[in-house]
C-alpha cells in the first residue's frame, strides 16, 4: 500500500494478542511512521477517527455481530470486511468489499482502490451511511425486535 500511497496513515484501535506482533512487525519492516496504535480508546475518540478515516477494515473471521462496521458505515465510511455471515450490513462493490480469503493481496488491493478513488470513497461511505440509516437505525431494530417478542408471546 505504501508503495502506492506513500503517505497513508493505518490508525489501529483496539488491545489483542496480535498487537505486539503487529508493532515488531512495523519496526522490522519500516512502516513504524504509517501505522498507529491507539490501544482501547474512548467513544468520542473512537467517533473522531471512523470520521477522519477513509476507509475502515474489520477482519475477524468470528464475530458474532459486526458492530464496528455499523459504526463506520454510520459515519459515511467504507468497510472492507471478511466474507462471513456477521458482516451481512456490508453489500459488496456497494458499501465496500468483502474479502474471500485472507490473502493479504486482496486486501491491500481493495484498500488501494478506495484510497486512490475519492469519488468511489465517497460513493461507498454514503451508500453504507443510507444502508444504516434504513435497515439498522434505533427504531427500526426496536420494531424488530418487538416484532419477534410479540410473535413469541
Amino acid at each position: 500500500i505504501i508503495k502506492e500511497i506513500p503517505d497513508v496513515q493505518i490508525d489501529i484501535v483496539g488491545e489483542g494478542p496480535q498487537r505486539s506482533i503487529l508493532e515488531r512487525k512495523t519496526s522490522q519492516n519500516g512502516t513504524k511512521s504509517h501505522v498507529h496504535f491507539h490501544g482501547n480508546v474512548s467513544a468520542e475518540q473512537l467517533i473522531g477517527l471512523y470520521k477522519s478515516c477513509t476507509a475502515f477494515c474489520h477482519l475477524s473471521q468470528s464475530d458474532g455481530w459486526n458492530q464496528p462496521a455499523l459504526e463506520a458505515m454510520a459515519t459515511g465510511r467504507p468497510v472492507i470486511g471478511m466474507n462471513e455471515p456477521h458482516n451481512s450490513m456490508i453489500i459488496d462493490g456497494i458499501t465496500g468489499y468483502l474479502l474471500h480469503s485472507t490473502e493479504t493481496k486482496d486486501l491491500s488491493e481493495k484498500i488501494i482502490q478506495i484510497l486512490s478513488d475519492t469519488k468511489l470513497a465517497s460513493q461507498m461511505g454514503n451508500y453504507a451511511h443510507d444502508i444504516v440509516s434504513t435497515n439498522y437505525s434505533l427504531d427500526v431494530v426496536s420494531q424488530k425486535y418487538a416484532e419477534d417478542f410479540r410473535g413469541l408471546i
